[in-house]
C-alpha cells in the first residue's frame, strides 16, 4: 500500500520541512532536529528574507554496514533558491555537512 505523501513528510515549525526521515530511529531524529534547528535559526538571524527550507533524505546501499545516505536541500530565501547536496555513510555528518554547504553559499553573497 503507498502512503500518502503527506504522510512522508515531517514539518518542524512553520519553516522547515523533511521528508524521507521516516525510518530513521527516535533517537537519531532528536539529534537530528537538533542540528536543524540550530542551523535554521542562524539563517534567520543572519539573512533577511528567510523563508523556508526543505530536506530530503534518500538512503542509498542500504546493505547493513555499507548503507549510505544522500542529502538534497532547497532554501528559499527571498525569492531565489539555494541548493546543496551530501552524501555520507553518518547521518548526523550527512546533515552536517549540507547544512555547511548552504551556509559558505550564502556566505558568499
Amino acid at each position: 500500500m503507498e502512503i500518502p505523501p503527506e504522510d512522508k513528510t515531517l514539518k518542524l515549525g512553520g519553516n522547515i520541512e523533511l521528508s524521507g526521515f521516516r525510518e530513521i530511529d527516535l533517537r537519531s531524529m532528536i539529534i537530528l532536529k537538533k542540528i536543524i534547528g540550530n542551523y535554521v535559526r542562524k539563517f534567520t538571524d543572519h539573512f533577511k528574507g528567510f523563508k523556508s527550507i526543505k530536506v530530503h533524505l534518500k538512503p542509498i546501499a542500504k546493505k547493513l554496514g555499507s548503507e549510505q545516505f544522500e542529502l538534497q536541500a532547497s532554501l528559499l530565501i527571498g525569492k531565489k533558491i539555494h541548493n546543496a547536496e551530501s552524501i555520507d555513510r553518518n547521518i548526523f555528518i550527512a546533515v552536517d555537512s549540507l547544512f555547511k554547504k548552504l551556509d559558505k553559499e550564502l556566505a558568499k553573497k
